[in-house]
């Protein structure tokens, strides 16, 4: 490939990324502002605070030493000969085909990670959430569920391995490119795919019985402009009391989803008001415009991953081979997790910023400020919610605004006269 062509093309993706992106960047730049926090003693008891920040609040140091020590090893084993030397061993097995030789280091490379985070996933996603009475499972059954993420995981980490080292090899000036390419149509296909292929292997979806709340939810899905295809209830109790609901699903794979939590956590017009802020995301494009956000960052990450590439070959003591060798996967794999952890704060921004728009949604279709109030209380009991988190935390970590902050949004919601609804 010619360098004006290769210039040519990553212009036009560039192009295509930024207008893919601008929609999102837009929203979140015209999304209502943060409104000041109410006052917790108004809603909650102080018992319920300590209990919330007690079990919030090691989260985030968890989260932190999670990510640096899978950094760390990456690091370790991709600055020493200790990869190449994988990738020596696995290719006398493979022979003389590369591709198989990316598969097998990327399942050893997966193992790896898993084995290093396990024990704290295992803590963090099992043993507190027992001890802070928010699990419902047995230990057996938390496992089967780590195990089917992990193998879909595992397909997926593999395959783009393999499609990396292949696109590496065959274009290696310009593989991000296609990899940029094949990556937006996959996760097009699987956000539309997740809810008939992957979701009902974790939870057992049925139709929301007819009656007074499923009848209230169709009607915010017409007034919404929501083609939800079917409203279902997932037996999340199985697993957890946190209650939630969501939209999910693209191009005809719609439906809208409540917890069978829901209704233990919050009262029919309080289930109302979060089903609206559902569909709130739903009705603002907050998807695909979170895809098109997605699209823009992996240009960057995967062009910076270029680079990095391009500069380890030139590094004797790491025995690279050329673009696309698995030997450099875990250099890669390591800044790319160092790239998503610095441009954190940034997604978290947007994210909390398409919450608030939603969050007004749900106060615009219903008009209910009190349920709104009621139920964002509700659902931070039910969850544990810290309602006064450090302020590095909510730049750090928190894709949503805080819970102080979203009832503060409720008490100034003034609705229009024809917006007024009977609460209960």
């Amino acid at each position: 490939m010619g360098r004006a062509t290769l210039l040519a093309l990553t212009g036009a993706c560039a192009l295509l990324a930024a207008a893919v992106a601008l929609p999102g960047i837009r929203a979140a730049w015209e999304a209502p502002a943060g409104t000041p926090p109410a006052a917790a003693e108004r809603y909650f008891t102080p018992e319920e605070a300590v209990r919330g920040r007690a079990y919030t609040r090691p989260r985030y140091t968890f989260a932190i030493a999670g990510r640096l020590l899978l950094v760390s090893v990456l690091l370790i084993l991709g600055l020493s000969p200790a990869a190449a030397a994988l990738r020596d061993s696995v290719a006398r097995i493979a022979g003389p085909r590369p591709l198989l030789t990316a598969v097998g280091v990327g399942i050893a490379v997966f193992f790896l990670l898993q084995a290093i985070g396990f024990p704290l996933t295992f803590y963090v996603g099992y043993l507190r959430e027992k001890a802070f009475g928010l699990s419902t499972q047995t230990a057996p059954a938390w496992l089967w569920d780590y195990l089917k993420g992990g193998a879909l995981g595992g397909l997926l980490f593999v395959g783009a391995v393999a499609g990396w080292s292949a696109l590496a090899r065959r274009l290696p000036e310009a593989w991000p490119l296609p990899a940029w390419s094949a990556a937006l149509i996959l996760t097009i296909l699987l956000v539309a795919g997740a809810p008939v292929l992957i979701d009902p292997l974790f939870n057992t979806f049925t139709p929301l019985p007819e009656g007074d709340l499923r009848a209230r939810v169709a009607a915010l899905a017409a007034r919404a402009g929501v083609p939800a295809g079917e409203i279902y209830e997932a037996d999340a109790s199985r697993r957890t009391v946190k209650a939630n609901a969501y939209v999910t699903g693209l191009l005809g794979t719609t439906r809208i989803v409540l917890y069978d939590t829901l209704g233990r956590a919050a009262d029919r017009e309080g289930q109302e008001v979060v089903v609206a802020h559902e569909l709130g995301h739903w009705r603002a494009g907050h998807i695909w415009k979170g895809i098109g956000l997605s699209a823009a960052g992996l240009f960057l990450l995967l062009w910076f991953t270029w680079a990095v590439e391009r500069q380890a070959l030139g590094f004797p003591r790491l025995h690279l081979k050329g673009a696309g060798d698995p030997a450099a996967l875990p250099l890669l794999l390591a800044v790319g997790l160092a790239f998503l952890l610095l441009t954190a704060p940034i997604q978290h921004a947007l994210s909390r910023a398409f919450e608030r728009e939603a969050d007004a949604a749900s106060l615009e279709l219903t008009g209910q400020r009190d349920a709104f109030i009621r139920a964002e209380v509700a659902l931070a009991r039910a969850n544990r919610a810290d309602l006064t988190p450090p302020a590095w935390a909510v730049f750090w970590f928190y894709t949503h605004p805080p819970v102080l902050e979203r009832i503060g949004m409720g008490e100034a919601f003034r609705p229009a006269a024809s917006e007024l609804k009977p609460s209960g």
